[in-house]
C-alpha cells in the first residue's frame, strides 16, 4: 500500500535527519564550532571518507563484474549530462555570477546515492515481492544487487566530485584564477632548463641563428672567432642535434607539466578510488585483502581499514547538522542566497527528474540487455534521478570555505521537506513502470 511505502521512506529519511540532529545539538551547546566542525571534515576526508571508498569499492567489484556493470557508466552520464544541462538553463534564466552558477551546476550533478538511497533500497528489497529478478532470489540477493548498483554510481559520482566539483565547482577559485593557480604549479616542471635554449632558432639554410642569450653569444663568438674553418656540413649536422635536443627537451617539459597537474588534481579519495580498482582487477589480491578471512592481511589491515571506514558518514552526517546552527563565523550568505537555494533544487528535483524519468521508462521498456531487467535496478534509477544533493558536498563547502550558509539551506530544504514526497512518489512510479514495462 502507500501507506506502508510511505512509512519505509520516512524511516529511511528519519535516519538521517536523527544523527544530524546530534550535530546540531553539539554546535548549539559548543561542543561543535565551527572551526572544530572543519578541521573534523579534513581529517575526515583525508582518512575516514578515503577507507569508506576502498572498503566498499574494491570488495564489491570484480573484473567479471565489470563487464556485466558496463551499462552503468553510459546511465552516469546521461544522468549526470540531464542534470548538467538543467541547471545551465536555471542559471541562464537567474543571471547568476559564475560562482553562484558553478554552485548551483554542483548541486545538480552531484546527487546523493549512498545514505538515504540505500537505507531505502534495504527497507524495499525486504517488503516488496515484485523485486525478484531469479527465481531462487532472496531479500538479501536483492538488496545486495541494489547496494552493488548504487556503489558504482557513488564512485563514478565521487570521482567527479572529488575533482571537478572540489577542485573547479566548489574551488575558492574561478575563472582566470583556476588557470593561475594551475601555472603556479606548472613552474615546478618549467624550472629545469633545457642545454639550449628554445629561444635558439634555425632556419632551412643550415645557418644558425643564435639568440641574444649569453650562451648563444659564446656560441656565435667561438663559431666566427676560433674556428674560422668549420664546414657547412658541419654545421647542419650540428643545427640538426640542436633541434633535436629542443624537440626532446620540449617533450620531457610537457610529460612533466602533465605529471604536475595530474598530482595536484589528486587527493586522497581518489587515491583510494585508484587503489581499490588495482586490487578489484586482480583477483589473488582481492581474495587475500577480503574473502580468505584467517589470513594476516585481513586480521589487520582489512579490519582496521574496514573499522575506520565505518566512522565516515555518520561523522558526515554529525558535521551536517552542526552546519545547519546559525552562526556568525561561516562564510556570509550571497545577495542571491534564496535563489540560488531555489534554483538547486529545483535543478536537482525537478526538472532532471521530469527529463529522465520518461526517458529511464523507455529505457526498462524497449532495452533488454545484461542488468536492465532487474527490477531494483529500475528501482535505483528512479531514485537517483531526484535524490537530493549529496551529503559530502557540505563537505567540500567547508573545506573551501565557500557557500557554507547556502549549502545548509540547500540540504535542510531537500532532506528535511522535500526528500518524504519527492521520493514516495519515484518509488510508486518506479513500481508502475516496472509492471507496464
Amino acid at each position: 500500500s502507500y501507506a506502508h511505502l510511505a512509512f519505509l521512506v520516512f524511516q529511511a529519511v528519519m535516519q538521517v535527519v536523527l544523527v544530524c540532529m546530534l550535530g546540531f545539538w553539539a554546535a548549539h551547546v559548543r561542543l561543535l564550532n565551527p572551526a572544530l566542525q572543519k578541521h573534523i571534515s579534513q581529517l575526515n576526508v583525508m582518512l575516514f571518507t578515503p577507507c569508506l571508498i576502498f572498503v566498499k569499492l574494491a570488495s564489491a567489484i570484480t573484473a567479471d563484474k565489470l563487464v556485466d556493470l558496463a551499462i552503468v557508466p553510459v546511465l552516469f552520464v546521461l544522468t549526470t549530462g540531464v542534470s548538467y544541462l538543467a541547471a545551465l538553463v536555471i542559471n541562464r534564466f537567474q543571471g547568476f555570477n559564475q560562482r553562484e552558477s558553478n554552485f548551483v551546476i554542483a548541486m545538480a550533478v552531484f546527487a546523493n546515492s549512498n545514505s538515504l538511497p540505500v537505507s531505502l533500497t534495504i527497507a524495499l528489497a525486504q517488503t516488496l515481492p515484485t523485486l525478484k529478478w531469479l527465481p531462487d532470489d532472496t531479500t538479501d540477493m536483492i538488496a545486495s544487487r541494489g547496494i552493488l548498483y548504487l556503489l558504482i554510481f557513488q564512485q563514478l559520482g565521487q570521482v567527479l566530485r572529488w575533482s571537478w566539483g572540489y577542485n573547479t565547482l566548489l574551488s575558492n577559485y574561478i575563472g582566470d584564477e583556476i588557470s593561475m593557480r594551475s601555472s603556479q604549479l606548472s613552474t615546478i616542471a618549467m624550472s629545469a632548463k633545457p642545454l639550449l635554449s628554445e629561444d635558439c632558432s634555425t632556419d632551412t639554410s643550415g645557418s644558425s641563428d643564435i639568440s641574444d642569450s649569453p650562451t648563444g653569444s659564446l656560441f656565435y663568438r667561438a663559431d666566427q672567432a676560433l674556428l674560422p674553418s668549420f664546414n657547412r656540413s658541419f654545421r647542419k649536422d650540428f643545427n640538426r642535434s640542436a633541434r633535436g635536443r629542443i624537440v626532446d627537451n620540449t617533450i620531457v617539459r610537457h610529460v612533466k607539466l602533465f605529471l604536475v597537474k595530474a598530482m595536484g588534481y589528486m587527493n586522497p579519495p581518489l587515491w583510494a578510488m585508484l587503489s581499490a580498482l588495482i586490487v578489484a582487477v586482480i583477483p589473488p589480491l582481492q581474495r587475500l585483502t577480503f574473502e580468505q578471512k584467517d589470513t594476516f592481511i585481513y586480521r589487520t589491515f582489512t579490519s582496521a581499514v574496514t573499522q575506520t571506514s565505518q566512522v565516515s558518514v555518520p561523522l558526515i552526517l554529525v558535521v551536517l547538522g552542526a552546519n545547519l546552527y546559525p552562526d556568525d563565523v561561516a562564510t556570509p550568505p550571497s545577495p542571491n542566497f534564496k535563489r540560488i537555494v531555489a534554483s538547486s533544487l529545483v535543478a536537482r528535483m525537478l526538472i532532471s527528474g521530469a527529463v529522465l524519468i520518461p526517458i529511464l521508462a523507455a529505457f526498462a521498456k524497449f532495452v533488454h540487455i545484461s542488468i536492465v531487467d532487474d527490477p531494483i535496478f529500475l528501482v535505483v534509477l528512479f531514485l537517483l534521478a531526484t535524490a537530493p544533493p549529496a551529503i559530502q558536498l557540505s563537505q567540500i563547502c567547508q573545506l573551501n570555505e565557500v557557500f557554507e550558509r547556502e549549502m545548509a539551506a540547500v540540504l535542510f530544504w531537500g532532506y528535511v521537506v522535500f526528500t518524504l514526497p519527492v521520493t514516495m512518489v519515484m518509488v510508486v512510479m518506479s513500481l508502475e513502470v516496472l509492471e507496464w514495462a
